[in-house]
Parts: structure tokens; sequence; C-alpha cells
């Protein structure tokens, strides 16, 4: 019998259901061979500190989606794979040891700018060293100038003085969260919105108040309604490609919720990490309220996450708390990084890369689109996921079963604002994949599943991820 105990502290949703995820992570990886005994229900319970509940749900819902084998008097094992499945494209996954990452939502990396050459160029510099030093809270000037010009390439327009470097967007929106709102204060989002949102909301003891909404984003009469119930501080909203449902708000809406904003003294919390797309693009929320929008673009997704690099906006009157936010918090983003991402913007290499991944991102689309065209997926070509919503209760079987064949992918309980009800959705990330034959080959797996079409089934009464 094997002595596994899995961490459990850094997964979201109920207690069995992170038990289940670790479970089939491990036996993905290889880490839980087929056949291997597991621990008893009692000795795990006690081991992770959980309720035997807990535990007990965990290896029945394995069993009933195939993971596991009960065999009565003896235990609970890893289950092997029957001599009679037939061999599907998804074995190699499995034997080349590691799994197809769909599920975080890499920026095509494939694409990333030459690191090597801004290294030799920052170094030839004859003030190299001063990016040892201490710098200010904000960014220099040249920094910031550099962020306002960024943030144009998302629609949004201002002086280079409100704007201020952070560490990534997911620290933006940390920053200005910590700015203007107190503990208990509710901030009104979408009903399924980024996780990062969600964390800062914990930690900072506010009260998340998820909005309805439909295929184009926030429903107005809702948000209003949600005002008129309890005084709320502000909104969090992505209005391009909302994470995780690719929905946008259109012209007419956000000019809609910024009218009630101002009728409810909301403060915007804008987070716009893809730009806008068509023809005609929508402005910023902040745009159109700039008394009252903070507005957040990133050159992670576009042009290289590790970079860490994000840009907050804000109306002047809040830069005192701003940068106190920023004290608190890092200090200053690492000026190397500064110095490689402005540059980027200056000589245009930022913009290249920004472009290129776009195009490339508009491909996979399609293919994701051609292979899973039997179901209703929202996405579009900006985006680096698509979202496929789900009958009730058939989400964490999706998942579980993709992750058996070597895909990974996300349920909808990370996002769900409010942490009740059935999100009803996966999310697939199409950046991580080396190559767009690489991806097919994931998606022709996760098409598979999504059919039903392996040993038996689906189950029903999945629990949800």
């Amino acid at each position: 019998m094997t002595t596994w105990s899995p961490t459990l502290e850094d997964r979201q949703g109920p207690g069995y259901a992170r038990l289940l995820e670790a479970l089939t992570e491990d036996i993905s990886r290889g880490t839980l061979q087929p056949g291997e005994r597991l621990p008893t229900q009692r000795d795990l319970s006690r081991t992770l500190g959980v309720a035997l509940g807990t535990v007990t749900r965990a290896y029945t819902e394995g069993v009933r989606s195939g993971f596991l084998e009960a065999r009565v008097g003896r235990g609970t094992f890893v289950a092997r794979k029957s001599e009679s499945e037939p061999d599907g494209p998804w074995t190699s996954f499995l034997r080349s040891g590691g799994l197809l990452d769909l599920a975080l939502n890499h920026p095509l990396h494939c694409l990333d700018p030459d690191l090597r050459a801004a290294l030799r160029g920052l170094a030839r510099r004859p003030a190299t060293e001063d990016c040892l030093r201490y710098q200010p809270q904000g960014g220099s000037e040249r920094h910031r100038r550099a962020g306002a010009t960024w943030s144009r390439f998302f629609g949004h327009a201002d002086e280079p003085g409100t704007t201020h470097l952070c560490s990534g967007a997911q620290h933006a929106v940390f920053v200005a969260l910590a700015s203007f709102a107190q503990p208990g204060d509710g901030i009104a989002c979408d009903r399924l919105t980024y996780p990062g949102f969600l964390a800062s909301s914990r930690i900072l003891r506010l009260k998340p108040e998820p909005i309805p909404g439909d295929a184009e984003g926030i429903l107005p009469a809702a948000l209003d309604a949600a005002c008129r119930r309890r005084r709320l501080r502000g909104l969090y909203c992505m209005p391009n490609l909302n994470n995780p449902t690719a929905a946008s708000l259109s012209a007419e809406r956000r000019e809609a919720i910024v009218d009630i904003a101002r009728r409810h003294g909301l403060l915007l919390l804008e987070d716009d990490t893809a730009p806008p797309h068509g023809e005609s693009p929508p402005p910023a929320l902040s745009s159109l309220a700039p008394e009252r929008g903070f507005f957040i673009s990133s050159m992670s997704k576009l042009v290289a996450g590790g970079l860490r690099i994000g840009f907050l906006t804000a109306p002047r009157e809040w830069t005192e708390k701003i940068v106190h936010a920023l004290w608190a918090t890092h200090w200053s983003v690492p000026q190397v990084m500064a110095e490689i991402a402005t540059t980027w913007i200056e000589d245009g290499t930022a913009l290249r890369v920004a472009e290129r991944k776009l195009a490339e991102a508009e491909a996979r689309q399609a293919i994701a689109c051609e292979l899973l065209s039997f179901h209703d997926v929202r996405s579009a070509p900006a985006s680096f996921f698509v979202w496929v919503p789900l009958p009730a209760g058939k989400s964490a079987g999706i998942v579980l079963e993709a992750r058996r064949r070597g895909v990974a992918v996300t349920g909808g309980h990370p996002f769900s604002a409010d942490g009740s009800g059935d999100p009803d959705g996966i999310r697939i990330c199409i950046g991580g994949p080396e190559s767009q034959d690489r991806l097919r080959e994931g998606l022709e797996i996760l098409a598979s599943v999504l059919s039903g079409q392996h040993r038996g089934g689906v189950p029903a009464e999945a629990p949800v991820l």
C-alpha cells in the first residue's frame, strides 16, 4: 500500500474535489501507478486532517470516473488499463511522460522576443549598474511614458503621470483594490471571473458581488439592481474577453455601465490584458469615465509572461494611495525587467511580438472551432482560450477524463464568484502547446472526451472542480 499524501492547500474548491484533483494529477504523472493500492480512507483522513466523508466521496467519485477500482475486502486501487480498451491518440501523451497543458493560460512562449539580444543591449549601456539601485515606487518617468504608450494599444489613453508600474496585471489588481477599498466593501463582478481578483478579495477581506450576465457580459439592469440592494464600492470587470467566458461588452453596454457607476458612486476597475477587437472597437470604460476609472494593461500575455510588468492607470487623486500600496507590496518592479519592457515598447519589439501572437492566436482559434464545432464554443480571434458551456453536472467528469487521457483543462469552479452552484463549462487554453500540430492532437482528444466516447461515459454526478 502506498504512503501517498498529497498537498491540498494551494487548490481551490470543496475538499473532496481538491483531493480528487490531486489524485488524478498524480495518476497522470505516474506518481501513482496502475494497480497500486491507495491508503485506507481512515488513514488518509488522519494524515490530511480532513473529514472521513471527504476522502470517501473523493474515492467514490474516482471509482465512478474510472480512475480507481474498489475491491471488496481489499481496498481502493488505481485502475489498470483494460486490455480490450482501444488504443487512442492519447496514449502517446501518457507514454511521453506528461500532460498536454490546456489548463494554464500560457502566452505562446514559442513566439517570445529575443531575451539574449535585449540583455546584450542592456549590458552595453553606460549606466547599466543603475538597474541595481532602488527605484521610484511607480516607476521612472521614462517607464511611465512607455506604460502609457502600451496602454493605448489596449484602447486607453492618458498622461504618463497617472500610470504606475506593477509586477504584472495580478499585482495591479491587488494594488488598485488595496488603494480604494476597505475590508467588508462589496465589489461587483461577473458571475464567472478571474481567480486572481477573487484571491485578492479574500486577502483584503472584500466581498465580491456576482452580477448576472449573458453572452456579452454583465447585464446593466442586474448591476443597477445590485447597487440598489446594497452599497457597492466598485466594479471589477474585463470588458474585452472576460476570463473565462470570452464575453466582450458592446459600446452601448459600456455606456450603460458607466451611467450606473456615476449614479451609484462606483469606481471602475478595468482589467484589459487583451486588446479590443473588431474594426471599430468600443472605448475603454475608463476613457468614458476617467474620473472613476482604474485601467490595467499588461505585457504578460502579448509579449512575455516572465517579465512580470503591468501598468495601472488611475485618476490623479488616487496617486498617493496607489504609491503607498506599491511600497507595501513590492517597493518597485525590478529595474532590469522595467528596462527590457520599456526598450521593447520604445523600439517597436513589443508591438511586433504582440501582432505575431495575435495572428497565431487567431489561427489556433480556427483549429479549436473546427475540432469542437459540435459544441457552443465562446471565444474571439484575440483570445488565448475558449470557453465551452456544458450541461449541469458535466464539467468535472470532462476535466477528469481529459486528464486521464493526458490533457489538462480547467472547469468552471475556480472562476465562480460565489462558489456555489455548477459553473457549467470548461476553459481550454490554446497558448501552451509549442506547435499547432501539438494543439490539434490535444483538441482531438478533448473532442473525443466531450463526445462521451470513452469507457463508461461521463459520470452524470461528477463533482465540480
